[in-house]
């Protein structure tokens, strides 16, 4: 269903590309980059005002307050995705200040990622700003070596972070919560293409998978009581 779904509107977001008349290009881009604007600034300010304004939307008790805390590191991860395009608008447009802009952009961006504690959007706007300046220093090979780089990853993913785990469970290093649930998902998801390696499990297997953290008592030694029922790779 999400595959169709994804196709449907990916077919209605072309066909509405086509239909734009001459000269509402402009106009259209605008208010898309307006709306991640405002985005933006919800972000930037929510270190600032997170805490105070949390039990005017979740109420008084300190539980729900987390569910809180987690919805805003998925909207700081939705604007880390669309954070290029923003920086790339402002930085093309003529003068040294617009790219100052951008630059600052992506900076304040970077720090409020960090303030929040979400390590994925702050990895990825650091990210960014690398392979914004691989593309301005090779102009000519700089964007196919970022795909090439980016392919040689997926295909590679399963045996690089194999890898990677193995280190750092050798070198005892303590990863924030975002990573290390990361972590651990990948450690199933490891075990389950070790099972069928060259054909797969298929497309969206993982819905069908239900181990939890119940089923690894190590994990669950490191994790609240409640933890017990989620799964470890979500679906």
């Amino acid at each position: 269903l999400r595959i169709i779904l994804t196709l449907f509107f990916t077919t209605l977001l072309i066909a509405g590309a086509l239909r734009t008349a001459p000269g509402r290009a402009q106009i259209s881009s605008r208010l898309i980059l307006g709306s991640l604007s405002i985005h933006g600034l919800l972000i930037l300010l929510s270190p600032v005002f997170a805490t105070s304004v949390m039990p005017v939307f979740y109420g008084d008790d300190p539980l729900n307050h987390s569910s809180g805390f987690q919805n805003l590191d998925r909207g700081a991860n939705a604007f880390a995705l669309v954070l290029p395009i923003l920086v790339a608008y402002v930085g093309a447009r003529p003068g040294l200040a617009w790219k100052g802009l951008a630059l600052m952009i992506a900076l304040a961006s970077l720090v409020s990622f960090g303030v929040l504690g979400s390590s994925a959007a702050m990895f990825g706007a650091a990210l960014t700003l690398v392979a914004f300046v691989i593309v301005r220093v090779f102009p000519k090979y700089g964007l196919r070596g970022l795909f090439t780089a980016v392919a040689a990853y997926i295909a590679l993913a399963p045996i690089l972070m194999s890898g990677l785990l193995y280190m750092l469970e050798r070198s005892g290093v303590n990863l924030p919560g975002s990573f290390q649930s990361r972590a651990w998902s990948w450690e199933v998801v490891i075990g389950k293409i070790q099972e069928t390696p060259l054909m797969g499990h298929g497309i969206e297997a993982s819905k069908s998978w239900q181990d939890t953290y119940a089923a690894y008592p190590e994990w669950m030694a490191q994790l609240p009581d409640f933890w017990a029922r989620y799964p470890v790779v979500p679906g």
